[in-house]
């Protein structure tokens, strides 16, 4: 791992957001659920490299600043912390659920 990089770690209720999402996926579509958990578990890891490549999400002002992934219909909230050289994944959200944010 080169010096700038950043070590992603994704919060256990990501996980479990990621695999209920999975779920439902497996029950509407089988052959895309492997498929699309890849995708969205290759893009989290690629913000090791550049976490700030996507935009700041402009929510409340009193929490941490979080940043926004779009991966088709998931939304992917993540923070930097710049001093612990990492990034967490705090929220995997089906955007066609109910708006919880």
């Amino acid at each position: 791992m080169s010096e700038n990089a950043y070590h992603v770690k994704v919060s256990i209720q990501a996980y479990y957001a990621l695999n209920a999402h999975m779920e439902f996926l497996s029950r509407v579509n089988p052959d895309a659920t492997g498929k699309q958990r890849r995708e969205i578990l290759a893009k989290i890891a690629l913000l090791s490299r550049n976490p700030y490549l996507y935009p700041v999400f402009d929510a409340d002002p009193d929490v941490p600043e979080y940043r926004k992934m779009v991966i088709g219909r998931y939304l992917i909230l993540y923070v930097i912390d710049e001093d612990g050289k990492t990034v967490g994944v705090d929220l995997i959200w089906d955007t066609r659920m109910d708006n919880v944010l």
